[in-house]
């Protein structure tokens, strides 16, 4: 049996996805996006709303990517 170093076993595109999200939100909720404004909604209202609908859109592609990956 092959010896992983890891304790949980992650795919690629599942790591480069969680850094994708966490880049995301360091991008849209700092500090300096508080005073931004579009159409008089703040930059983080925009961030947020943002990431509620992409995240999960992106993960299912993600899953269902890695589920053909894997009959093929």
């Amino acid at each position: 049996m092959k010896e992983s170093r890891n304790w949980f076993p992650m795919p690629k595109k599942d790591a480069i996805f969680f850094i994708a999200i966490v880049l995301y939100v360091l991008l849209f909720f700092l500090p300096w996006t508080y005073e931004i404004k579009l159409l008089d909604i703040s930059l983080v209202a925009w961030g947020g709303s943002l990431l509620f609908f992409l995240t999960p859109i992106t993960g299912i592609l993600v899953a269902l990517s890695e589920r053909q990956d894997k009959r093929k």
